[in-house]
C-alpha cells in the first residue's frame, strides 16, 4: 500500500496575497529538507476533496511527497525494516520533518497544523496532539507499536 501524506495548515488571514507569500516559504522550506510537496489548488483531486467538509477559507491543504517527481511518502515515512533509506533511520526522516514543520508554525499568522498518515484511505484510527518539537519522537514510537506497518493516524500540532 502507498503512503499518503496530507494535511492543513490554518492560516490566521484569509488574504489571498498571504496565501501566495505563505506558498512560496513552504516550498522553499520542503526544498531545505529535502521533501516533496504540494499545497493547495495543486494538491491530487482525492486529498482536496477529502478535506473539502475541514476548509472554510484561510487554510491550505498540502501534500507531503519522497520528493518533488514523486506522488507518495513511502520511502520517507517507511518503517526502518525496510526500503532504500538504509542510511538514514525513520526517526532522522521524521526528524527532517519536524524541522519543517517547526519552522512551519513559528511563520506568521499560522493556529495549526494537520498532518494524516494514510487517513484518507478510509481509515480512521488514531488521532493523537503533540507539540512540534516532540513530533519525530510521538511519530517514530507509533511505528514501534505497529511493529512494520506505517501507522494510520492524524496529528494536530498547535503553536
Amino acid at each position: 500500500m502507498s503512503t499518503g501524506v496530507s494535511g492543513i495548515i490554518y492560516m490566521g488571514k484569509k488574504e489571498e496575497s498571504y496565501e501566495i507569500d505563505t506558498s512560496f516559504y513552504l516550498e522553499k522550506l520542503a526544498n531545505k529538507y529535502r521533501i516533496g510537496s504540494k499545497f493547495g489548488g495543486n494538491v491530487s483531486e482525492e486529498v482536496y476533496r477529502n478535506y473539502s467538509d475541514e476548509t472554510e477559507g484561510g487554510e491550505m491543504v498540502f501534500e507531503i511527497m519522497d520528493s518533488p517527481l514523486d506522488t507518495y511518502a513511502e520511502q520517507l515515512f517507511e518503517p526502518d525494516t525496510y526500503g532504500e533509506y538504509e542510511t538514514e533511520s525513520l526517526y532522522s526522516r521524521m526528524e527532517r520533518v519536524q524541522s519543517m514543520l517547526e519552522e512551519i508554525v513559528i511563520y506568521k499568522n499560522i493556529d495549526k497544523i494537520i498532518v494524516d498518515l494514510n487517513y484518507l484511505f478510509g481509515f480512521k484510527e488514531k488521532e493523537i496532539c503533540v507539540k512540534v518539537s516532540d513530533f519525530a519522537e510521538v511519530v517514530s514510537s507509533l511505528y514501534k507499536e505497529n511493529e512494520v506497518f506505517v501507522p494510520i493516524m492524524r496529528v494536530i500540532i498547535r503553536k
